[in-house]
């Protein structure tokens, strides 16, 4: 068994950056990463769009970001986006 404490990992897709966190379950942030989301394109006014996979590279990159500090074990995740 672990000595490390239990954790959230938080992750946030925002339009510029993803972020993550491991939030542990009295609230305090444990670890946090960010990462580009990748352009911004559109090929119209009021028109964007995003390639999902810069998207999913940068979830990539932020969770292992967090999860190589090895400051706590994940017990459940927790996401939100932008859309």
């Amino acid at each position: 068994m672990s000595s490390r404490p239990p954790a959230v990992l938080a992750v946030d897709l925002g339009t510029t950056s993803v972020k993550a966190g491991l939030v542990g379950l009295d609230g305090r942030v444990l670890a946090a990463a960010r990462a580009p989301s990748g352009p911004i394109m559109g090929d119209r006014p009021a028109r964007a769009e995003q390639d999902p996979e810069a998207w999913w590279a940068a979830l990539v990159a932020v969770a292992r970001g967090v999860s190589e500090q090895h400051v706590a074990d994940v017990v459940a995740i927790a996401a939100d986006g932008h859309g």
